[in-house]
């Protein structure tokens, strides 16, 4: 049996010569972070793929509804002897629940998934201005699968250290 996924958004596989076409929540196993590294690429290009010009990086999606299913990393990396002043502007509106299990972004301290937790954000209240401790951030937005909202859109720059 061949299995054709459709997404409700983003990528679509498609399976020539199949007419078989299920929801990626209608099989048993399947859920739509199964994607291939491009379609992944694709849908989180405004998260990972950030605007070095503007300093600026967005939700998947943004200014419209981010996807269900959906996990982005992105690592920042601030000139050596600059850290990293992260600050959000516009919108910040990811779906809400008192310890962020459905959506969030994960912002951490330093180049990994596994560096020191800064914070995990959801809802609607705008992060407070954040500056790293060192040359990285390491973030992860990831999206359930059910209930979007616009994301969020960020602002960051490059502050040099001062040497004693």
């Amino acid at each position: 049996m061949v299995i054709c996924v459709l997404f409700t958004r983003g990528p679509e596989k498609i399976c020539p010569g199949h007419t078989d076409l299920y929801y990626g929540k209608d099989v048993e196993g399947f859920h739509g972070g199964d994607l291939t590294k491009l379609e992944q690429e694709k849908i989180c290009f405004n998260f990972s793929d950030v605007n070095l010009e503007k300093k600026e990086f967005y939700s998947p999606n943004f200014p419209n509804n981010y996807p269900n299913n959906t996990k982005c990393e992105l690592q920042l990396k601030a000139p050596h002897g600059h850290v990293i002043q992260l600050d959000f502007r516009e919108t910040f509106h990811l779906e809400e629940s008192p310890t962020c299990e459905y959506d969030w972004l994960e912002i951490r301290n330093g180049p990994h998934g596994y560096s020191p937790l800064i914070k995990k954000f959801c809802g609607h209240e705008f992060p407070p201005m954040l500056t790293s401790k060192d040359q990285f951030l390491w973030l992860k937005f990831y999206s359930d699968d059910s209930i979007e909202y616009e994301g969020f859109k960020a602002i960051f720059k490059f502050i040099p250290v001062e040497s004693e």
